[in-house]
């Protein structure tokens, strides 16, 4: 039984070692990045990451094909089977077996960043302070203890658990929320107040405004995150249909038992195991212009006791424990000009440069090899 088993095994793996099977995947890995480049002119870049190349399968009417994953699995799974029983292991193949492991090496970390790496952003004013970066396309709605400075979480629902449109409780809370509404892209229209409602609105954005999902923008910054949700459990006065948005500072607040609890919704937080503080934003432009030419960011690392001041340039990011912050731009809001940080984690930061290395290795060892049969054929 287990020699039948390592005989389908083997022979499994010197059919995918094939070289036609290896192209034949290749030319659909092409016709899949043809079909996201198309896409992302109607649904916009994340989107049409999310759906062809971050994904296992996609869907083209009721057939599943293989997306992104799936294809870069197979192809890790072919080079391994061409590396173990398709290649002859000999010492004058050396240099194409070293070339073999730099792609593996090169696969594997295109897995470890897709799997295990995240971006974001950090909007800092002068003199603000934070530990957190914030996801561009993920939401969540969180409670806070805004009576504590600096405001305390209380309890946190992820993005999935707002769309499903359920109860959502935690033990902290003396209240449910249950999300009516919830739309990554709100369009956002006046309410018909002489309408008939069973369950009261609380809040000036509720009372006056109606919420409905449309389409996501393909810029991710023209989308209008927003929610309508329930109150329930609290008390007969601060019971009833609330209303938050992620690109708006205000958000509602209940009281319970003398307690009060700000329930906000805002991009997802991943915190930091350190801090950035900004101390001074600078931008030039070009003459006779009001266009920024170039600008950065002078900003204080607080690490526990350790703390040192560094700038942060549009070609000069700054670079630590893991994390790549880049100036990406500004804005200016009612409370001044704030800097923009793109922050990047990328766990297969090394592998790029460690496979180049290794399958140079290989190249120049197979060159060298092959060099005296090259000079006696010649």
């Amino acid at each position: 039984m287990n020699g039948g088993m390592v005989g389908i095994l083997l022979k499994s793996a010197k059919f995918l070692a094939r070289p036609d099977i290896f192209f034949l995947t290749l030319v659909w890995m092409m016709l899949v990045l043809v079909l996201g480049t198309l896409e992302q002119k109607y649904a916009g870049l994340y989107a049409a990451q999310q759906k062809y190349f971050s994904a296992f399968i996609f869907w083209e009417g009721p057939v599943p094909l293989p997306a992104g994953y799936t294809i870069i699995g197979i192809v890790s799974l072919q080079l391994l089977c061409k590396l173990l029983v398709g290649s002859p292991w000999r010492r004058q193949d050396a240099g194409i077996i070293i070339v073999h492991i730099g792609a593996l090496l090169l696969l594997l970390g295109a897995a470890l960043t897709a799997f295990f790496s995240y971006e974001g952003n950090m909007v800092l004013h002068e003199e603000q302070s934070a530990d957190y970066i914030a996801d561009y396309y993920e939401l969540e709605l969180a409670v806070e203890d805004p009576d504590i400075s600096p405001p305390t979480l209380l309890a946190l629902f992820a993005h999935d658990q707002l769309k499903r449109q359920k109860p959502l409780k935690n033990a902290t809370l003396p209240f449910t929320i249950t999300p009516q509404v919830f739309c990554e892209n709100c369009a956002i229209q006046e309410r018909d107040e002489t309408a008939e409602e069973t369950t009261p609105r609380r809040g000036m954005a509720a009372r006056k405004m109606d919420i409905r999902p449309i389409p996501l923008n393909p810029q991710d910054k023209d989308n209008r995150p927003g929610i309508l949700f329930n109150v329930s459990g609290a008390s007969e006065e601060q019971d009833g249909n609330y209303m938050s948005f992620a690109f708006i500072p205000r958000h509602p607040k209940i009281t319970v038992d003398g307690k009060t609890y700000a329930i906000m919704l805002r991009h997802k937080r991943t915190p930091l195991p350190f801090s950035i503080t900004l101390k001074d934003f600078h931008k030039e432009y070009h003459p006779a212009t009001n266009t920024p030419r170039a600008y950065r960011s002078d900003v204080l690392v607080k690490d526990g006791e350790l703390q040192w001041e560094t700038r942060i340039e549009m070609n000069e990011p700054l670079r630590y424990k893991g994390y790549t912050f880049y100036q990406s731009a500004f804005v200016v809001d009612e409370s001044g000009e704030a800097s923009i940080l793109a922050v990047v984690h990328n766990v297969g930061r090394i592998f790029p440069y460690v496979s180049s290395i290794v399958m140079c290795i290989g190249l120049l060892l197979h060159l060298f090899m092959q060099l005296p049969r090259l000079i006696r054929k010649s």
